[in-house]
Parts: structure tokens; C-alpha cells; sequence
């Protein structure tokens, strides 16, 4: 990954998938609250919960599909059955044309899939996705695994204001970092808290957003979105709010 500049903290995400798919533990992934060595499981089972909810509401079913940020996802080739819904994924070039390498050599059919290159920090995704066939005048459902995390706030704050210009119903699913652990404060000042934000530093990456989780955990991110034009619909942490929870996931939806 590196010397191609490829995602590397797309690795570890994808390997733990592989390990709920072959242990057969991907819809059953453990206890709640979850903890820093199963937290991934945890954000697996609440974004499939969430492309399923979108994906199959009778009411106002989600017609596109983006995977913001794609890395390895694989949720565009394993849709909810009779599902009638245009895909796009999209990413960095040097990740995304390794992503369509490696299904075009596993033989895996992807006609419904457009792949759309971007750079994140830059604000011009949506833009991207329209110049390759995004309707913008249709419900969308957006999934933003594993990202914010490595923008700036501005880029944080101007995705979910775009997602907000989308019709009703449009959808945003994403997770983010506590603020107190992007920034070393109690109690993510100790050696394996700094261990763990080193460890983006091996991949060229950074970790630099966070929004507060300190109790109660669900305000400051509801705050947000609510600022952006979004209205928080689900929301889960890890850990026990007594310790400010080390990650959370949260869905936004335009009303």
C-alpha cells in the first residue's frame, strides 16, 4: 500500500470483515458497549443495519447508493435482495483504481457500480459524482465509513452540508474519533492511546477530527448535524459514557 500511496488503514477495517465472514459472526459481532479491540466489529454491524434500513424503506427507499470513500467496501456487491439502486464509489485514484483492479480479477460483476476519483479534502466530490451520472434530484444514501477522521473539519462540515442539499430522505451513515482521543486529553493520554494515533503515521495518514463524546455523547454531534441542515436519526458509541467513548456512529437524514 504505501509506495503506492494507496490506503492503508483501509487494511484493517476489511481485514476484520474478513474475519466475521469466516468465523460467521458478522450478524451476531459481540457484546455491547464494545471495546477498542472489537469497536470495528460494532461499526460493521451498525453501518449494515443502515444500508439495509435505507435500502429497503417502503416509504422512500434510497435510489443511489455512494460509498464516500470507498477503500475495500464491499457493500455495493452484496445489495439487500431486489433492490433497485444505482452505485457509486469513490475515492482517492491511487485506491480506487487498485479497488477496481483487484474486482475485475476476482471475476465479481459490477455494471451498477460507478467509479468516481476525487481527493476529499479538496470539496469537490459531489461535483465528481455529478459529472459521472449522480442525480442529485433523487434520494441518495451516503456511507462514510472510516473517514472523517483523516480530513479537516471543514471538509467534515462542508460533506454533511452538501448531503443536506439532497432531497428528503437523503441519508447520511458515518462514524468519527472522540475529540478527547484525536487530542491526547484524559483519559487517551496514555502510552497505548499514543501508540494507537502513531499507528495512521505508518500509513502516511493523520488522524486530525474528532467530535467530543464526553457525556452525554450524543449532544455534540447531534449539535452539528443539525447546524449542517441534517437531523440525527441513529446513534451508538463504544465503550461506557462514564470514559468518554473512544468512537461513535451516527446517521444524519435530510428532513
Amino acid at each position: 500500500s504505501i509506495p503506492q500511496k494507496i490506503s492503508g488503514t483501509a487494511n484493517e477495517p476489511f481485514g476484520a470483515r474478513v474475519y466475521m465472514h469466516v468465523a460467521g459472526t458478522r450478524d451476531d459481532p459481540g457484546p455491547r458497549p464494545s471495546g477498542i479491540a472489537t469497536f470495528i466489529n460494532h461499526r460493521t454491524e451498525f453501518f449494515d443495519n443502515s444500508v439495509n434500513e435505507a435500502l429497503t424503506n417502503p416509504e422512500n427507499p434510497a435510489r443511489q447508493f455512494v460509498v464516500l470513500g470507498a477503500g475495500w467496501d464491499t457493500r455495493c456487491y452484496d445489495l439487500p435482495k431486489d433492490t433497485q439502486v444505482k452505485c457509486f464509489e469513490i475515492d482517492m485514484a491511487p485506491t480506487l483504481k487498485a479497488k477496481v483492479k483487484g474486482v475485475q480479477s476476482a471475476g465479481i460483476p459490477h455494471d451498477h457500480v460507478t467509479f468516481v476519483e476525487t481527493d476529499f479534502n479538496q470539496r469537490t466530490w459531489l461535483d465528481a459524482l455529478s459529472n459521472k451520472g449522480f442525480d442529485t434530484n433523487v434520494t441518495t444514501y451516503v456511507i462514510w465509513e472510516g473517514v472523517s477522521m483523516y480530513l479537516t473539519e471543514d471538509a467534515v462540515l462542508d460533506t454533511l452540508k452538501l448531503v443536506a442539499t439532497l432531497p428528503e430522505g437523503s441519508t447520511i451513515a458515518f462514524d468519527y474519533f472522540s475529540r478527547e482521543f484525536i487530542n491526547g486529553e484524559p483519559p487517551y493520554d496514555n502510552l497505548t492511546s499514543k501508540r494507537m494515533r502513531g499507528g495512521a503515521s505508518y500509513y502516511s495518514e493523520t488522524l486530525t477530527y474528532g467530535i467530543s463524546t464526553r457525556k452525554p455523547a450524543r449532544d455534540a454531534v447531534e449539535k452539528i448535524v443539525n447546524e449542517c441542515g441534517l437531523q440525527l436519526r441513529h446513534f451508538e458509541h463504544t465503550h461506557e459514557e462514564e470514559t468518554p467513548p473512544l468512537c461513535a456512529f451516527a446517521t444524519a437524514v435530510k428532513q
